[in-house]
Formats: C-alpha cells, sequence, structure tokens
C-alpha cells in the first residue's frame, strides 16, 4: 500500500510537472504562429503590390523559403504542444490506474 501511495504522488508531481511544460509550450506555439502569420500576411501583401495574378499569390508564399521555414516552426510547436498534451493524458490514465489498485487494496 505504501509502495502505491509513493507511486501516486510520483505521478501527481509528474503530471504537475507536464502542465508547466504544456503552458510553456502552448505559449511558443502562439508566437510560431504570429510569426508565420505576419510572415505570410506580409508575402501577400508583396505580392500584391506587384501586382501578381491573385491565383499565383498562395503558391509563391506557400514557396517563399522565409515564410516556410517560420511554417516548419509553427509545425513543430505544435507537435511539441500535442506531445506534452498526450503525455498528460497517459498520467491521468496512471493516475486513476493506481487510485482503483488503492481502492481495492483499501477495500481488501
Amino acid at each position: 500500500m505504501q509502495d502505491l501511495m509513493q507511486e501516486l504522488q510520483q505521478l501527481r508531481s509528474e503530471l504537475n510537472t507536464a502542465l508547466a511544460l504544456l503552458k510553456e509550450r502552448g505559449i511558443k506555439l502562439a508566437e510560431t504562429e504570429r510569426a508565420y502569420k505576419l510572415a505570410k500576411a506580409r508575402k501577400i501583401e508583396e505580392e500584391r503590390d506587384k501586382k501578381t495574378a491573385v491565383s499565383l499569390i498562395r503558391e509563391l508564399v506557400v514557396g517563399d523559403v522565409s515564410v516556410s521555414q517560420l511554417r516548419m516552426e509553427r509545425d513543430k510547436a505544435r507537435v511539441m504542444y500535442r506531445s506534452v498534451d498526450e503525455a498528460i493524458n497517459i498520467k491521468k490514465l496512471e493516475l486513476r490506474i493506481v487510485e482503483s489498485q488503492i481502492g481495492r487494496e483499501w477495500h481488501a
């Protein structure tokens, strides 16, 4: 029973750490999303000023080196955010399993 209680405390600590990390990664995701959208808007404006055909602007913007680099950074930040989010879900499941084990031992 003592081992289960220690495991429960450890899982709670890990969950709190993951929650803090989720916040950090969420902020990073928001920052990279903002940078990408601003660069994309600037590039669209540049192409409009050049009188580029509207049907070509999207392709030119997506293919721009700096815009595509920022998009990749945004996508990587999104993956890092989602990985922590999924780790939190796993920790919650592990907590429920340990709590269930404690409940069974308590009533046995």
